[in-house]
């Protein structure tokens, strides 16, 4: 709401403002900061194995990173392209 009613800026990942970025009303600012990325990890005991739901849990966690990052790429591409307004 700040972001909206204001001359603010915020970070976010495309796709939570994608609806603002398709209808104009949000711009992506040309900054790039290779520093700043997503780090995660997941934590268990070195000596312990992990269930396989735990297991599961990990595979499914990375596959969704892995989604979501493309899904973000292809949608600042349709911006950059100038598609993005419907």
């Amino acid at each position: 709401m700040v972001v909206a009613n204001s001359d603010a800026f915020g970070v976010a990942t495309p796709l939570q403002i994608e609806p603002w970025l398709r209808s104009g009303e949000f711009r992506v600012l040309p900054f790039d900061a290779p520093w700043m990325e997503l780090d995660y990890g997941f934590i268990y005991l070195r000596n312990r194995m992990l269930t396989p739901a735990a297991e599961a849990y990990m595979r499914l966690v990375t596959r969704i990173e892995e989604e979501v990052q493309s899904r973000n790429q292809a949608l600042m591409q349709q911006l950059a392209d100038g598609l993005g307004h419907e």
